[in-house]
């Protein structure tokens, strides 16, 4: 293969930094794993697509043209230390080390089961868009990664030299219907003759036509591909790639693609088939200690717990499907699971890939569920082929992980979305109501907050006024809120709380737990649910507090059998960061702004259990 280098403009001046690059650095391995498998997902030809992932070691000399690629890279160093770039020179003084090793590593991702990148070499064509074309994309080139032609690039960012190779066969003849390509994205530098060079660098075809070489033979083994698809090296994958690369690998596997998975229609393999991730085999990775330590490394704990959840629901049968169509944006399928512990998470999901569990963009966070039971719930497109898989990806950001309609310029698209999404979350609703209601014996109004609440807006997605944060609901049993002129012991050295009349927003001083200090708390404006789950452990709900309410603390009160109201002692809660008072009668809660579950495990039985959330002021 020759190395094709051009020239530039004399005005023009290219340097390192390159957000459509550097914006994978922040995930990089998830970044890699998902704009990869994505893209093959998209392109199947056969079921299930087979993307397979591995790192290699080869002699540096088979690096096609690596002497005069070498040399680049000096010049380009030169150019940083001339224009004394600390970030440019840093980088290239790095490549060149690597590049003077005997060898060099390879991180190999190759698909099979899909109709490669083929066409005639040109503008609009496939493997030209993939390998020549900034930003170029359509709707069925999803080798240009989706809708934003940006994706591919995280390929480069993958790449200590920022240079990938990329092996397609696009027909039913490997050795007819082959093209590879080579392509590093540098800076500009100048040439022995001082002209500016453009910053893209290019391995092509020997022949020196501008084409792509197209014979495998001439190839070392690891550019070759024997059968339909596309193959991308990354030369000198960065250590973010290279290490514990296989467990990290499968974490995200199984975190963005659980659906697709299940569902056969894609499959993985690592490392040579030392690990094959299909229908059959998914749920013991979810069970090995290496690939969980990888989900919480990435940052994807909760993500990974999910797809778990999910993927034993579907191997259980636990899933109750419902469709729905929504105006707008077409037919979806709803597949809910309802049992304790669940997490209450919807989980958007296209073309068996997990995007988001939120509509934040839209105003829709769909955190709040206070009125269910503990479910998770799945949608996803009725099919690949219907509406709402191509909207659904026409909102879609770059990164594939949430919905917005903050690339689409057409003023009217987005009113029309927008709007379409919030029946979406309406749809959504709908579905928990009916199949994970949490039925309501008995409410009471507590009239003295009434005083100290505006009258509130509506909840999130609800609708409803109902929702009314000067009213407690009780789960199978009556809670409510603090009287604001209630007496409550302090805990932890605080001594007892001290009644304040001179207004009439009264507040109560109160001691927080543990801390011997007081200060001014007030009852918490939002809805408390409780539900005895058996005799001494209820389980409790906060719903949507206030932005600005970070932590509060609840003082359990307790009328058992008929007798008198007694401060109740709790033996443990497990809301992770909650604090139990040395003696029982108080937990500190983190809220963080945010509705909050939880299990209360108390001493003894009580009929009825007031939790008096207070706030501080």
């Amino acid at each position: 293969m020759k190395l094709h280098t051009s020239r530039a403009a004399e005005t023009e001046d290219v340097g390192l930094a390159d957000n459509d690059i550097d914006g994978f650095l922040k995930n990089l391995a998830q970044s890699v794993s998902r704009e990869s498998t994505q893209n093959s997902n998209d392109e199947a030809l056969a079921r299930p697509v087979k993307v397979s992932f591995d790192l290699v070691s080869v002699p540096t000399s088979e690096i096609p043209n690596v002497d005069n690629y070498r040399d680049v890279l000096r010049s380009c160093l030169a150019e940083a230390q001339n224009n004394n770039d600390k970030k440019a020179n840093e980088f290239f003084i790095n490549a060149l080390k690597v590049i003077a090793k005997p060898e060099v590593p390879i991180f190999l991702i190759s698909d099979s089961g899909t109709k490669g990148a083929g066409g005639t070499f040109g503008k609009g064509q496939k493997f030209y868009t993939l390998a020549i074309s900034k930003g170029r994309t359509d709707k069925d080139n999803v080798y240009s990664a989706g809708s934003f032609g940006i994706g591919k690039n995280a390929a480069f960012a993958g790449s200590e030299m920022r240079l990938v190779f990329y092996s397609t066969v696009y027909g039913d003849d490997p050795a007819n219907h082959f093209y590879c390509m080579g392509k590093s994205i540098l800076t500009s530098w100048r040439d022995s003759e001082d002209n500016n060079m453009s910053h893209k660098v290019l391995f092509l075809d020997g022949s020196g036509e501008f084409t792509p070489h197209t014979s495998q033979s001439e190839l070392p083994s690891w550019l070759q591909k024997s059968e339909r698809g596309l193959q991308v090296a990354i030369v000198a994958p960065r250590i973010e790639i290279r290490e514990h690369w296989q467990a990290s690998f499968i974490a995200n596997a199984l975190s963005n693609f659980f659906a697709a998975i299940y569902t056969e229609d894609i499959e993985f393999e690592l490392g040579g088939g030392s690990d094959i991730i299909n229908n059959s085999t998914m749920l013991e990775y979810f069970s090995r200690d290496d690939v969980k330590r990888a989900a919480d490394e990435s940052g994807l704990t909760e993500q990974f717990e999910r797809a778990e959840m999910c993927t034993r629901a579907f191997a259980a049968g636990s899933f109750v499907s419902e469709d729905f169509s929504v105006e707008g944006l077409g037919d979806f399928e709803a597949l809910i699971h309802v049992d304790e512990g669940l997490p209450k998470k919807v989980c958007i999901v296209r073309n068996g890939m997990y995007i988001t569990d939120s509509l934040k963009n839209f105003g829709r966070p769909l955190k709040s569920f206070p009125n269910s039971k503990d479910f998770i719930m799945l949608v996803r497109p009725k099919s690949v082929e219907d509406s709402s898989s191509e909207r659904l990806k026409r909102m879609e950001n770059p990164e594939h992980n949430e919905l917005t309609t903050g690339y689409i310029a057409d003023e009217s698209e987005v009113r029309k979305l927008q709007k379409a999404v919030e029946k979406l979350e309406t749809g959504v609703r709908a579905i928990v109501k009916k199949y994970a209601k949490l039925e309501v014996t008995s409410t009471k109004n507590i009239d003295e907050l009434k005083d100290y609440f505006a009258s509130p807006g509506k909840e999130e997605g609800d609708g409803t006024n109902e929702d009314d944060p000067t009213k407690t609901t009780a789960k199978k049993f009556p809670t409510k809120q603090p009287s604001p002129n209630a007496q409550q012991p302090g805990s932890g050295g605080g001594g007892k709380g001290k009644k304040n009349n001179t207004n009439k927003k009264t507040h109560t001083k109160r001691a927080g737990p543990g801390g011997g200090a007081s200060g001014l708390y007030k009852p918490l404006p939002a809805r408390t649910y409780a539900a005895r789950s058996s005799a001494t452990t209820w389980r409790i709900e906060i719903a949507t507090p206030p932005p600005s309410a970070q932590e509060c603390e609840i003082w359990p009160q307790a009328t058992s059998r008929g007798k008198d109201t007694k401060p109740l002692k709790v033996k443990s809660c497990n809301l992770p960061g909650a604090i139990v008072s040395p003696d029982g009668l108080s937990v500190k809660l983190p809220l963080a702004g945010a509705g909050v579950s939880f299990d209360l495990d108390l001493e003894n039985d009580a009929d009825v259990v007031d939790l008096r959330p207070l706030v501080k002021s």
